[in-house]
C-alpha cells in the first residue's frame, strides 16, 4: 500500500468570517487568501464585507478598506493605483491581472483573490518575485548607450521620451509569467512570456525593421526581403557577424550581396537563392540607396 502525504501547509482550510459593517446597505462578499510562511498554521481564506456606499469601485480600493476598516494585518503591494508600476497584480476571480484596474462590479458575485499563483509567497498576498525579476534581468531588455554615464542621472526631454513610447511597455507584474503553465513547472529555467516577448520584439520586430529600411527604395519583392531576414538571422546564429545597433547595415547587406553574387554559402541552397543573387550582381546599390520608394506605373517612376 503506498501512502502520499501532503507537503506541510500545503492545504487550504477555511479562515475566520469577519462581521458585516453595521448600517451598511449595499454589500460586497470579499474571499482573501490568508497566510504567513514564518507561522505553523495552514494558508486559509478569510471572507470580508466591503461597505460599497464607503468605498471606491475598484477591487484594490476594496481590499485598501478592508485593511483601514477591518483588518490591519492584511498584507498586500500597491503603489501608483493607476495600472503602471505592476505592484498589485494578483489572482483575482481566477485571473491574473491588476487591483487597481479591476473593477468590483467586472466580478459577478463573491471576490475571490489570492496571489499569484505557482510563487512562493512572502506573506498573503505579496509573492516571492525574486526568481522571475532576475530572469528578466538576465536579457538586459532596457536601452544600451556607449556614452559613459552620468554622475547623477540621464537627463531626457519631452521629444526623447516621445521616442520610446510603445517600443516596450512591460510594467513587470509577472502576470502573464504566471499564467504559464510551462513557468509553473520549469520556472527555474524558463525565461516565461514577459522575457520572451523581448526576443519575439527582437526576432519579428526590430530585425524586420532593419531589412525594410536598409533596402528601402530597391526593386526586391517581399520574397526576397524575407530570403535576406532569413539570412541574417542565420549569420547572426553562426557567429559570422554581428548585426544589432553598433552595426552598419549597408556594409552587412554589401557583404551578404556579394555572398549571393559569389553563389552561396551553401550548394545546397543554390537554388532558392538564385534570383536574390541576380538582383545583388546586377543592382547591388539598389539595396542601400535611400530616397523616396520608386512606385512603377506603366514604365514610369515618380
Amino acid at each position: 500500500m503506498v501512502e502520499l502525504t501532503l507537503p506541510k501547509n500545503s492545504r487550504v482550510v477555511e479562515g475566520k468570517v469577519w462581521p458585516k459593517p453595521q448600517g451598511a446597505k449595499r454589500l460586497t462578499e470579499f474571499r482573501i487568501y490568508r497566510y504567513d510562511p514564518d507561522g505553523e498554521n495552514n494558508p486559509r481564506i478569510d471572507t470580508y464585507y466591503v461597505d460599497r456606499d464607503d468605498c471606491g469601485p475598484m477591487v484594490l480600493d476594496g481590499i485598501i478598506w478592508i485593511k483601514s476598516k477591518i483588518d490591519p494585518t492584511l498584507t498586500f503591494r500597491r503603489s501608483c493605483r493607476e495600472g503602471i508600476c505592476g505592484s498589485c497584480a494578483m489572482n483575482i476571480d481566477g485571473l491574473n491581472t491588476l487591483a487597481c484596474t479591476k473593477g468590483m462590479d467586472d466580478v459577478q458575485g463573491v471576490i475571490k483573490i489570492y496571489p499569484l499563483p505557482h510563487m512562493p509567497v512572502v506573506k498573503d498576498l505579496v509573492p516571492d518575485l525574486t526568481n522571475f525579476y532576475a530572469q528578466h534581468a538576465s536579457i538586459e531588455p532596457w536601452l544600451h548607450t556607449s556614452t559613459p554615464a552620468p554622475e547623477k542621472e540621464w537627463k531626457q526631454s519631452r521629444e526623447d521620451r516621445e521616442k520610446l513610447d510603445g517600443l516596450y511597455e512591460c510594467i513587470l507584474c509577472a502576470s502573464c509569467s504566471t499564467s504559464c503553465p510551462s513557468y509553473w513547472w520549469n520556472s527555474e529555467r524558463y525565461l516565461g512570456p514577459a522575457a520572451l516577448l523581448v526576443l519575439l520584439l527582437i526576432q519579428f520586430v526590430a530585425r524586420p525593421l532593419n531589412v525594410a529600411l536598409s533596402t528601402w527604395g530597391s526593386p526586391l519583392s517581399w520574397r526576397e526581403r524575407a530570403l535576406l531576414h532569413h539570412l541574417l538571422g542565420d549569420a547572426e546564429a553562426d557567429g559570422q557577424r554581428q548585426i544589432g545597433p553598433r552595426s552598419d547595415p549597408r556594409e552587412e547587406l554589401r557583404q551578404l550581396g556579394r555572398q549571393l553574387a559569389a553563389g552561396t554559402r551553401d550548394p545546397d541552397h543554390a537554388r532558392a537563392v538564385d534570383e536574390p543573387a541576380r538582383v545583388f550582381r546586377h543592382q547591388p546599390d539598389a539595396l542601400i540607396r535611400g530616397g523616396r520608394r520608386e512606385q512603377e506605373d506603366g514604365g514610369a517612376s515618380e
